[in-house]
Formats: C-alpha cells, structure tokens, sequence
C-alpha cells in the first residue's frame, strides 16, 4: 500500500475492472459470451414506484452485480454491486439511471447518481449528446 494514495495495489487494479466493466456498457448484455459474462433472471421487483425485472450478471472472475429493468421500456434504472472504493475498502455501488431522452433514435440517460453504502458519491447530469462529432486527435493527447 502506499503512504501517499492509502489504497493498495489490489484495489487500484479490482477498481479499474469495475470501470472497464462499465466501459462496455450494451456489449455485456449483446454478446455475454465474448466477455465471460453469464445472467440469471431474479423476478420481479418494485423500484421507485416503477415494475422492474431484476437480473444477476455473474463474471467468470466472480464479480456479480444486479440490474433492475423496467418492465415497460426494458430501459436500466439502477445497477447494484459490491466493489472497492477508491480507499480500497469494500463498499456497496448502487447506479441509478434516470432522465432517458432519445438521440438519434437511442435512449441516453441523461441523469446518472452513484451512491457507495448510502451516500452519494458521483452526480452526472448531461446538457447535450452529440454521436459521432469530429473531434480533433489532439483532444485524447495525455500530457505527461
């Protein structure tokens, strides 16, 4: 572990799967088997005020979390797991998903809260989605 940051080694790299995970977004759900992912449907459940199907994704590594989809729009209104927090102290991540608007024919949550054991923790809220603008190289430069 190290005295500056306070967070071990094995909780940088389980952090940067939990956001790699993330990162793939529909691909877990359109090709599990390229990812070593598996489901298993849970029922039914009642979250906020909305009927949702909640379904277990279970990884080949054993990382689980839980999805609730609602019934009617088939759209994700929260993502529940437990993972390491940026201390690398185990710590309950529930996502919620709100504010869906259509862009180009695509439902984008344009709302999205991080809560990590109760608290929230990230509040995203987006102005405007734009796919495919042509964005200069140079934007994705690290300055080292």
């Amino acid at each position: 572990m190290s005295e500056q940051e306070g967070v071990s080694a094995a909780g940088h790299v389980r952090n940067s799967y939990y956001f790699e995970r993330q990162a793939l977004g529909p691909e877990l759900i359109l090709n599990p088997e390229r990812w070593g992912v598996e489901y298993a449907y849970r029922g039914r459940e009642k979250l906020q005020r909305r009927d949702c199907h909640v379904l277990e994704q279970s990884f080949s590594d054993g990382y689980e979390s839980t999805l609730y989809v609602d019934t009617e729009s088939y759209l994700l209104i929260k993502a529940k797991a437990t993972d390491v927090d940026p201390t690398g102290a185990e710590a309950e991540i529930q996502t919620y998903y709100s504010d869906y608007r259509e862009v180009e024919g695509v439902s984008i949550p344009y709302k999205v809260s991080v809560y990590q054991d109760g608290q929230e923790s990230v509040q995203v809220i987006l102005t405007d989605v734009v796919f495919n603008s042509a964005l200069p190289d140079s934007l994705f430069v690290v300055n080292r």
